[in-house]
């Protein structure tokens, strides 16, 4: 695929895309610059650049597919990336989700990326983290808990703020869930278990969800 590189054209316009600042911007990306420090490098006003954005976005794809069909293709791991990709893990993402929203392709993240051992262990903390939160939440949820609400209301008196408790019931779903998916070779959602065993079991999830 060819790329025009003949000189910058700046018009009421906008930029005409048969620039070589449009490589330029490219090279810049995959580096990891930031956009204002782009266009600053550039001496593109931020005006133009919207005017055509478009045009810049589609070079960068066009030239990401074809190094990814040419196997050379490696996005730089800067530390603003980083801290980005650690962020949507730590919120629950996984890492194809992650990597599409951050327009990183998977193998530069597993085949490049993840070579610096530092990077992958915070990547394997964030993810541990996550589900830690989600199992924590589930046991709650199994188990009941108490909430505390805070309201704010205007009034004659001025702002008042009121909080208090509320009771939210346990979760038979949420039980079933934990249980199955914990010991699943004890419980099931099908067969007839003995009325002992069964005992026996309830007794032994009661015991584990309350500790």
């Amino acid at each position: 695929m060819a790329y025009m590189k003949n000189e910058l054209l700046k018009t009421e316009a906008g930029i005409i895309p048969s620039d070589p600042r449009f490589e330029q911007y490219y090279q810049l990306w995959k580096s990891g610059v930031t956009e204002s420090e782009i266009l600053s490098e550039l001496d593109i006003s931020r005006v133009q650049f919207r005017k055509s954005q478009a045009l810049f976005f589609n070079y960068v794809r066009d030239r990401m597919r074809q190094e990814l069909c040419d196997n050379t293709f490696v996005l730089e791991k800067t530390p603003e990336r980083e801290e980005e990709f650690l962020s949507l893990v730590s919120a629950g993402l996984d890492w194809p989700r992650a990597c599409r929203i951050l327009n990183i392709p998977l193998n530069t993240l597993v085949d490049f990326w993840f070579k610096d051992d530092s990077f992958k262990a915070r990547v394997d903390y964030c993810v541990e983290m996550a589900t830690a939160k989600v199992i924590a939440g589930l046991y709650r949820r199994a188990s009941g808990e108490v909430r505390k609400l805070r309201s704010v209301s205007e009034g004659s008196q001025g702002r008042m703020v009121t909080e208090r408790e509320e009771y939210v019931s346990p979760s038979v779903d949420a039980a079933k869930f934990i249980l199955i998916n914990r010991e699943p070779e004890k419980w099931t959602l099908e067969g007839n278990p003995t009325p002992d065993r069964d005992r026996a079991l309830i007794l032994s999830a009661l015991d584990k969800i309350s500790e």
